[in-house]
């Protein structure tokens, strides 16, 4: 399935980073074939975009989450994120509410729970490092969710014990986790191509994603800290992760600082800009927007797992 109207949306808000918009978009497509029950929280929730699109928000097509970034010479020279900032500047115009709203949000970054917090999304926002006991009771949430974040986490040990603790019996957790198949093409280009440029493509994502399993092993990790797998699926394809690791991800930062001249000195000149460039990359996205039906070839996983 094709889900246009939700790639927009995704594409709109990630216009620069388009290799995101359709793994977001279809993320979000797995995402309906599970149910998220309140009370609910999202861990690591980031910027709130992905889950207030897959609700139903909808942002004004002027915005974009490359607003407010911080310093991009910094950024480009130290392999910092590109969102890593807040300011005021930061402001989403919503067309449309999320139909559905979280009780809590957490995240590491007070610059994420800072962005997020303009949604309207979640009930109360938290800061949160994954690597320590969580400031919430036993069995308070019915669902507990954690999307594209557990990559980044050094230890998973204290993470996953925590939500098993803070969900009720037979409340779900819901985890996303990219696939080996997003660094293993490093592997084969190494082979090939020098160093720098290995360098300037990767960004030391191998080093920034220390957490990397096969779905297999994500079965046997879920079930050994107490959960049932209730359903597992693979999230768009193999095709995907070599698109995205050698895709605009290396000139992001330079864009955007394009972009931000453009909007400052021609804004409705950038806005025009801007909606062609949608237009050309929801064309040139319809080939990748399938998600596989083989877990080995997926970019990423969706569990649903049920505390027993």
């Amino acid at each position: 399935m094709r889900n246009n109207t939700v790639l927009k949306r995704f594409m709109n808000a990630f216009w620069l980073r388009p290799e995101n918009a359709i793994i977001l978009a279809m993320r979000s497509e797995r995402l309906k074939e599970m149910t998220i029950k309140a009370p609910a929280i999202d861990i690591s929730c980031g910027d709130g975009i992905f889950t207030f699109i897959h609700f139903g928000g909808e942002l004004n097509k002027e915005f974009d989450v490359f607003q407010s970034t911080g310093d991009l010479n910094k950024v480009r020279n130290t392999n910092l994120d590109i969102y890593d900032s807040y300011d005021s500047s930061y402001s989403p115009c919503i067309k449309t509410k999320a139909n559905f709203q979280y009780d809590i949000g957490t995240d590491l970054k007070q610059s994420s729970l800072n962005r997020a917090k303009h949604l309207g999304h979640y009930k109360d926002l938290n800061l949160l490092n994954v690597c320590n006991r969580f400031p919430f009771p036993d069995k308070a949430f019915a669902t507990v969710t954690s999307f594209g974040s557990i990559n980044h986490y050094p230890s998973i040990d204290i993470f996953l014990s925590e939500c098993y603790r803070i969900l009720k019996p037979g409340g779900q957790l819901i985890l996303n986790a990219y696939s080996p198949n997003m660094i293993d093409l490093y592997k084969h280009l190494e082979q090939k191509y020098p160093d720098e440029w290995i360098k300037l493509i990767e960004r030391n994502m191998r080093n920034i994603w220390p957490t990397m399993h096969s779905s297999e092993e994500w079965l046997r990790i879920l079930e050994s800290y107490g959960f049932q797998i209730n359903s597992q699926k693979a999230v768009c394809n193999d095709e995907l992760a070599k698109i995205w690791n050698v895709g605009l991800r290396p000139l992001t930062s330079e864009l955007v600082k394009l972009s931000k001249i453009a909007i400052k000195y021609q804004e409705k000149e950038f806005i025009k800009i801007k909606q062609s460039w949608v237009e050309l990359m929801m064309q040139l996205s319809q080939p990748f927007m399938y998600n596989s039906e083989n877990m080995d070839s997926a970019t990423d996983y969706l569990f649903s797992a049920i505390k027993i």
